[in-house]
């Protein structure tokens, strides 16, 4: 699994410790648990998408008359607007990662199980 020290990415401690904690296996939990993590973060970027294409669909602000203090206020909304789409883009930049943690430790998981099924016919095989 890449950590995000290892894209670059130093600004997320807390998505660190996560992945770190799964990877040491400090922080245990099962294929269940993990499926779940993985799908309720999954509804979070997809409720994060929906309301960034509500901002973003906005376009300029207007009603603010043709006054400049109007038009001041209307470029300022529209500027709060952008940023609004900017800062959910890092929201999902940030989920996005965190379900690959979840998707990629449910993966290990689940090879880690099948290759103890697989050992486990083999010696049963064996007697």
């Amino acid at each position: 699994m890449t950590l995000p020290e290892q894209t670059g990415n130093q600004g997320f401690p807390l998505l660190s410790a996560l992945s770190q904690g799964i990877q040491s296996g400090e922080l245990t939990l099962t294929r269940c648990a993990l499926d779940q993590a993985a799908e309720a973060t999954g509804r979070y970027i997809d409720a994060m998408k929906k309301l960034q294409r509500t901002f973003d669909r906005e376009g300029a602000v207007q009603g603010f008359g043709n006054l400049p203090s109007g038009r001041a206020i209307a470029l300022h909304f529209t500027d709060k607007q952008r940023e609004m789409v900017d800062v959910l883009d890092q929201y999902i930049e940030v989920a996005t990662r965190i379900k690959a943690v979840f998707t990629d430790a449910a993966q290990r998981y689940s090879t880690a199980h099948e290759d103890h099924v697989a050992a486990l016919h083999t010696v049963d095989a064996g007697h």
